[in-house]
């Protein structure tokens, strides 16, 4: 099995729906290509952690 840790701001649902958007054209990524590869229903999304920046105090 193999995973992808990913960091967004604008919400880790909507990070995803824009991989597979993206993952639709040519993108090289290797997340998108592997979204083509093996099919978007192969892949899970799962909150590992938020607020980050603010739990360890720092700044963008």
């Amino acid at each position: 099995m193999k995973k992808y840790v990913g960091f967004t701001s604008k919400g880790y649902k909507n990070r995803f729906k824009k991989h597979l958007q993206e993952s639709d054209g040519k993108r090289t990524r290797y997340l998108c290509k592997a979204i083509r590869k093996y099919g978007k229903d192969n892949f899970k999304t799962v909150l590992f952690t938020q607020d980050i920046l603010r739990s360890h105090n720092l700044k963008h």
